[in-house]
């Protein structure tokens, strides 16, 4: 496995998973906004329906279905603060990338 960080859209990344740190009570951040817009509302209706607010050490792992270059996208919780690093950040995309695999093979 290979974790690189990057300041991009995440709607432009190829890749088998996408890692996006949200804080806590921020779902209307731009970038979930875009993302949202190109998964149709899909992203969105996910969220509501698995009530993910992006508390701390949440994740939520959602299959793009080709409507993006990323095969799927993880949602991670960061909290309320600002502070986070990225030892956490791939911590949690490792074991995203985890929950991928087993989701393809089924």
């Amino acid at each position: 496995m290979e974790i690189r960080f990057r300041d991009s859209a995440a709607d432009r990344i190829k890749s088998d998973l996408v890692v996006i740190p949200v804080r806590e009570k921020r779902l209307d951040d731009p970038a979930i906004r875009a993302l949202d817009r190109r998964l149709k509302g899909q992203l969105r209706a996910r969220i509501g329906k698995s009530k993910f607010t992006g508390a701390e050490g949440s994740t939520l792992l959602h299959p793009t279905a080709d409507m993006l270059p990323a095969a799927y996208l993880l949602l991670v919780g960061i909290g309320a603060g600002w502070r986070y690093q990225r030892r956490y950040l791939a911590q949690n995309g490792s074991q995203g990338a985890q929950r991928s695999r087993r989701h393809r093979r089924q």
